[in-house]
């Protein structure tokens, strides 16, 4: 298997070139079938590139999925307090499907900041009407609806599966980093969403970075200073 060339001393702070060699690896970088004009090499080759894509996708997607729903805002829990755990599969299968959703569409174009939290309020609203049974008061808040588009875009972008997102996941940790004021476990506003991510810009800006950027440099420092 040919070098991808990917400097693994600092993997959260992932260059243009390493996400594209990442690409590469999983995607692209298979055995040669003994012939490139036989129809049925290629379709081989064509079945395990699908593969890679599928099994890296459902497991982006475990992440994704521990990262909005798992919370530890008691009060607040994403369920509610009557579904049982077997039932929360039943749930589980439609986000699955709005992850796919998501890179989908994501993975066509890229998103301006509006359509983006516009998309976001859509996500809300299909899940909320969807799962209202499972969810406490009925509801797939906001916060958590950013915290999954935001969160799987970011890991989508990571890989090499889509372009930079415009927005980068609102968690705990990030608001204190950047000193802002959210809830993202609590909030059910669109408007308070939005007011966050203008907040995090400016401080973005101010160090040159985009909102991704800036993201996933602040989690590569908080990995630093536990070292």
């Amino acid at each position: 298997m040919k070098a991808t060339g990917i400097r693994y001393s600092d993997p959260l702070s992932i260059a243009e070139d390493d996400r594209e060699a990442l690409r590469r690896f999983f995607l692209t970088d298979l055995p040669t079938p003994l012939s490139n004009t036989d129809e049925k090499g290629r379709r081989q080759l064509k079945m395990e590139r699908d593969d890679k894509r599928r099994f890296l996708s459902y497991e982006l997607g475990h992440l994704t999925l521990k990262a909005a729903l798992s919370t530890r805002d008691d009060e607040y829990p994403v369920y509610n307090k009557d579904t049982m755990v077997f039932q929360r599969a039943k749930a589980k299968r439609v986000i699955r499907e709005c992850l796919a959703s998501i890179e989908a569409k994501y993975s066509e174009k890229a998103f301006s900041g509006n359509e983006h939290t516009a998309f976001i309020a859509e996500v809300a609203s299909d899940l909320s009407e969807k799962l209202s049974r499972y969810l406490r008061e009925g509801r797939f808040r906001i916060g958590a609806a950013q915290k999954l588009v935001n969160a799987h875009l970011k890991y989508l972008w990571t890989a090499g599966f889509c372009q930079e997102p415009p927005h980068c996941p609102i968690d705990g940790i990030i608001r204190d980093h950047a000193g802002i004021s959210y809830s993202w476990t609590r909030s059910d506003s669109i408007e308070e969403y939005s007011r966050a991510i203008e907040a995090l810009k400016r401080i973005a800006s101010r160090r040159g970075r985009t909102l991704a950027q800036f993201e996933l440099e602040s989690f590569r420092r908080r990995e630093d200073e536990e070292l």
